[in-house]
């Protein structure tokens, strides 16, 4: 229950949302919708040669097929624009895949299952790159995840607030550990 105005009222749609008959947003659907499949890379690390979506373009159904090309601010990332909407085109620095979820394409169908079966006819042919398994690995440098980084590490701040010596030794608790995380 909400309180409106100090008294309580009952939401509208709390019973059929308890009873699983409310409508949501999903089943929501407008007729003569579209519908979107993304395509993946399944690249851990590896550089794009060659993209053909023709075939993807054919399957009956289909309405577009969007690739890197058709992006024209191609990045994004969480503090900094840093990674790429859709890995391409073939040649540039954005034609990497460093993660086997990277996008390389979006198709657009009539269906959902014409879209999933659409983006299986991407063709795409990728020179592999060494693969940087760990943080260990990372650190060391021998293999660049981002060749504009030499050190392997994408941002470094430093932090000069307080004296870090006094807050060690004024610590109820400190808990040292080595800790890995994915």
């Amino acid at each position: 229950m909400t309180t409106a105005l100090g008294s309580p009222t009952r939401r509208i749609d709390a019973a059929a949302k308890v009873a699983g008959t409310a409508p949501y947003p999903a089943d929501l659907v407008p007729p003569g919708s579209l519908y979107a499949c993304v395509a993946f890379t399944g690249q851990p690390h590896a550089r794009l040669v060659d993209l053909d979506v023709s075939a993807a373009e054919a399957a009956p159904g289909v309405v577009m097929v969007l690739t890197a090309e058709d992006v024209p601010v191609n990045s994004y990332g969480l503090m900094v624009p840093d990674q790429p909407v859709l890995i391409g085109p073939p040649g540039t620095p954005e034609g990497v895949s460093r993660w086997e979820a990277d996008h390389l394409a979006v198709v657009i169908a009539e269906s959902p299952e014409t879209a999933r079966a659409a983006a299986t006819r991407i063709r795409a042919r990728w020179e592999p790159l060494p693969v940087v398994p760990d943080i260990d690995a990372a650190a060391a440098g021998d293999q660049l995840v981002w060749p504009d980084r030499p050190d392997n590490v994408a941002y470094a701040y430093r932090i000069r607030k307080g004296d870090a010596a006094d807050a060690w030794d004024d610590a109820e608790v400190v808990v040292e550990a080595t800790y890995e995380v994915p």
